[in-house]
């Protein structure tokens, strides 16, 4: 029986002659979180667009035409600032009429990169006051073209699908193919429904035009 044991599992890792380094037979599931590699996407001088994100929890009443524009790379494919710009649709409350007005909020992003685990995106933001951490951003996935990225987990969902969104670059946009696997790994892997942002809100925010680079968090000279 140990003979016959020992058979069965020697052939799960193999030594090559030329490399003598040990190769699995099999791949373990933990390798799905090695494609997520954000820093050419954030480093992009492009703007990104949000394309989907998990409607849970997002408040499609706040942010409309939603894209994310670079300004600056601290650390070389390590730490970014880029700044979100959007629109804040016109609100109605039983008094009055809030009119449509554009908003900007801007972020530090830190890559923290870790062995046999996802990379995860530090995300703070800045304001004149002082800065805030939004928490660490799981990357599913991850290249030049489009990011899948999950929201940071709470107690009530720890064990569900994770709520994620998916930027893409704008110049990706009218070339859905350089895309599609983004799409498809945000639909496998994260929470439904999924907010379908970019198309349902394309012809307000072709009428309404880019969101006006209102008073931006100005962001000190970097050594």
């Amino acid at each position: 029986m140990r003979l016959a044991l020992a058979v069965i599992f020697i052939p799960t890792i193999a030594v090559t002659a030329d490399s003598a380094k040990r190769v699995r037979q099999y791949l373990p599931h933990r390798e799905v979180r090695n494609y997520g590699e954000p820093s050419q996407l954030l480093g992009s001088s492009d703007d990104l667009v949000l394309l989907l994100v998990s409607a849970y929890k997002w408040i499609s009443s706040n942010w409309w035409c939603m894209k994310s524009r670079l300004n600056c790379m601290e650390a070389t494919n390590k730490t970014f600032y880029r700044t979100d710009y959007y629109w804040i649709p016109e609100q109605k409350t039983s008094n009055r009429t809030v009119p449509r007005k554009p908003g900007n909020l801007t972020f530090q992003y830190d890559i923290i990169r870790k062995e046999k685990n996802y990379t995860t995106i530090n995300t703070t933001l800045i304001t004149e006051s002082k800065n805030y951490s939004y928490g660490e951003y799981p990357v599913h996935y991850a290249d030049e073209k489009c990011m899948v990225i999950a929201f940071p987990k709470e107690a009530t969902y720890l064990y569900r699908r994770p709520v994620c969104a998916l930027w893409v670059l704008n110049t990706t946009l009218g070339s859905p193919e350089h895309y599609r696997h983004c799409v498809y790994i945000l639909l496998a892997v994260c929470r439904a429904p999924i907010y379908n942002a970019y198309e349902y809100e394309k012809a307000n925010c072709t009428a309404w035009g880019e969101p006006a680079e209102a008073k931006r968090v100005h962001i000190p000279t970097l050594e």
